[in-house]
């Protein structure tokens, strides 16, 4: 959402199937990870097409370029801020279908192990992973990124694409993440943030119909700034912060892509999931866009360091 702490309140999530939220033995306590998760099996298919393998917005270098090239530019991006070798066991938190997991084992040889609320999306990447040959070094299982059950001090790097703003409790996600990590080991994340411009109690009411879309397309959020994160990141223990503001290389050109992409494939979209969800997916292109322009919305990414003592 693009105002912290607000949400929109829906009944039911874009499937109209009922589910225990019970996957792989995992049990989510957050009742927006149990919305989350039955929201995120519902649009796979759709998202596997809007977006391709990397379920997450491009950087774009220039102008022109492919989505597909700038989704694997902002891996890119984000993977030259941390210290990869073929030895490296990483953490992907919020995994999606497993594109990035893929990627960065293809560039440097490293083990991933993936982890998601979506039980699809596992299965898609897990699949993936055996086609390509990749199981042994890539694994995705359905789990809980603020109680994982992974053991201590076990990943040198924990990767979050996109994924925590899908996350109520902030402080449990980034305490879990410093848990997971070897000492001198690195989180790395990028997300979809709160803007330096929050609504005001008014606008928020004047804008109810458009937070309401928003979470029927992406489901249930919570944004948080770019100097949130940087509190989140110390307070859970992590040193030697850094954080850049990456908005305009990102999200004006990722939304014109969504739009682009739904229009000229819309039918085929459509059999996929339900005529309303896409015409949801087309008006949150003009409501995200709207707000991006307020400044309600940003992006953004940052590195935080486990002490090695």
């Amino acid at each position: 959402m693009p105002d912290r702490g607000l949400r929109s309140r829906l009944n039911k999530p874009a499937s109209t199937s009922k589910r225990n939220f019970v996957q792989d033995h995992v049990k989510f306590d957050s009742k927006a990870s149990q919305f989350n998760s039955s929201h995120y099996d519902f649009v796979s298919d759709v998202w596997h097409i809007i977006f391709g393998e990397n379920f997450h917005a491009g950087y774009f270098k220039q102008p022109g370029e492919s989505f597909s090239v700038a989704t694997n530019n902002l891996t890119e991006e984000m993977a030259a801020w941390g210290r990869f070798s073929k030895e490296s066991k990483v953490l992907d938190v919020g995994c999606g279908i497993g594109g990035p997991a893929t990627f960065l084992h293809e560039k440097f040889g490293c083990y991933v192990h993936g982890i998601t609320i979506s039980e699809k999306g596992t299965q898609i990447a897990n699949e993936s992973a055996r086609q390509k040959g990749y199981s042994s070094h890539l694994q995705f299982t359905v789990a809980d990124a603020t109680d994982n059950k992974l053991p201590d001090e076990s990943f040198d790097i924990v990767w979050g694409m996109e994924s925590f703003h899908l996350m109520d409790d902030k402080a449990r996600v980034f305490a879990e993440c410093y848990r997971v990590l070897k000492r001198g080991g690195q989180l790395l994340l990028c997300d979809n943030m709160a803007g330096s411009r929050r609504l005001s109690d008014a606008e928020a009411v004047a804008h109810y119909k458009e937070l309401r879309l928003l979470e029927r397309v992406f489901g249930k959020t919570r944004t948080e700034t770019l100097a949130g994160y940087e509190s989140a990141a110390k307070a859970a223990g992590f040193k030697d912060i850094v954080s850049r503001e990456i908005n305009e290389q990102t999200m004006p050109p990722t939304i014109k892509h969504f739009r682009n992409k739904v229009k000229s494939q819309y039918q085929e979209l459509v059999g996929l999931s339900s005529k309303q969800y896409i015409n949801d997916f087309l008006g949150m292109c003009d409501t995200w866009e709207h707000f991006n322009r307020l400044g309600v919305m940003s992006y953004g990414l940052l590195r935080g360091t486990k002490p090695a003592v």
